[in-house]
């Protein structure tokens, strides 16, 4: 049960310090036969690629660099 627990705790601690992938796949795993199985969502997967996509940011202040000008959009 002990171990079964840790498992679980490891594939948590995946999943925080990975959340953009993630979020992408299912993990189980079943203590009783001991094995850790994986499943890609494509179709979240396919949904978010299609979303996926850049920004163009437009100023007339001269006076910033492109990383100021980023700086200042997300602040």
């Amino acid at each position: 049960m002990q171990e079964e627990k840790k498992i679980h705790q490891a594939i948590g601690r995946l999943k925080e310090r990975y959340p953009r992938v993630a979020r992408y796949y299912r993990m189980d795993f079943d203590a009783e036969h001991k094995t850790l199985t994986w499943q890609e969502d494509s179709e979240k997967k396919s949904i978010a690629e299609k979303l996926d996509g850049g920004y163009v940011l437009k100023t007339d202040r001269q006076d910033l660099t492109a990383e100021e000008i980023w700086r200042t959009y997300i602040c």
